[in-house]
């Protein structure tokens, strides 16, 4: 699995210089071509969230979700028409914890790496990515008796991202994901997602920006359950590329189960989430 991702990565190194038609290139670029979806649970994001959980599976518990991610980009050039093209890499994990058990017990964590060839020109953005998504359920949660029979969850897929800025602060979005290789059949291979998020201009509380954010996953995996999930707060910071920033806010998720091979499991939860780049 990895030879091959590191071979479309590197075919994707070739592609984005040829697609460029301008004569200077960018080697480590500051900030992303194609802004990180903020609801999206697929994403290159550093968080802390505290949530009530229930699903039609384990009932109500409390669960603390931590991610760790960056997108770090190789290589930026000019497109020839005033926008430009950006290739990179991107690596993540996301672990959950019942806060319920004595021990906090870890539940699930995802690992995901991927190549994305982002674009940005005027208010159109978009990006393409090609990456890898292994689960594994944590040893307690095993343990306990309460876990489902576990389920190699491998795959390699590509999701496409079509981005839009309606009006100053507001973007729109709208893609699919297609599932290249996988080991679990029930996995599906077509998925589809869209969002739409606000991010205010200027400074309106404590000296930050109001955020809101939703965003909509179907995948043939969910049996017609499409993931839901938005948040709403206050990001500071992160006025220019490279800047760091911090965003609170309080978020809902309604569908398949966001993590792990529990997709197949109806789940909602609210809690609040802490955001933290360090772009």
């Amino acid at each position: 699995m990895q030879h091959r991702l590191l071979a479309i990565g590197a075919l994707l190194a070739l592609a984005a210089p040829l697609a460029a038609r301008a004569a200077d290139g960018q080697w480590l670029p500051d900030g992303e071509p194609f802004a990180a979806p903020a609801a999206a649970t697929i994403e290159a994001l550093n968080y802390l969230s505290y949530v009530n959980f229930d699903s039609n599976a384990s009932g109500s518990i409390n669960i603390a979700m931590v991610a760790v991610g960056n997108d770090f980009g190789f290589y930026r050039r000019d497109d020839g028409h005033g926008g430009a093209w950006q290739l990179g890499l991107f690596a993540e994990f996301q672990s959950q914890f019942n806060m319920d058990t004595s021990n906090q017990a870890l539940v699930n964590s995802d690992y995901y790496v991927g190549f994305p060839l982002s674009w940005q020109r005027d208010a159109w953005s978009a990006r393409l990515r090609l990456f890898h998504q292994s689960s594994h359920l944590g040893d307690e949660f095993i343990l306990s008796g309460e876990a489902p029979p576990r389920q190699d969850l491998s795959y390699e897929a590509a999701d496409l991202l079509l981005g839009y800025a309606l009006a100053p602060g507001w973007r729109a979005y709208a893609g699919g994901v297609w599932v290249l290789r996988k080991q679990w059949d029930e996995l599906g291979a077509l998925g589809a997602q869209g969002g739409i998020e606000y991010l205010a201009p200027a400074r309106k509380v404590l000296r930050g920006h109001w955020l809101a954010a939703l965003d909509v996953k179907w995948a043939e995996a969910f049996d017609n359950d499409p993931q839901l999930r938005a948040l709403a707060g206050v990001r500071w910071g992160g006025e220019r590329p490279g800047q760091p920033s911090a965003t609170f806010a309080l978020t809902g998720f309604y569908g398949a189960v966001p993590f792990g091979q529990f997709f197949e499991t109806t789940s909602t939860y609210v809690g609040a989430i802490l955001f933290l780049s360090v772009d």
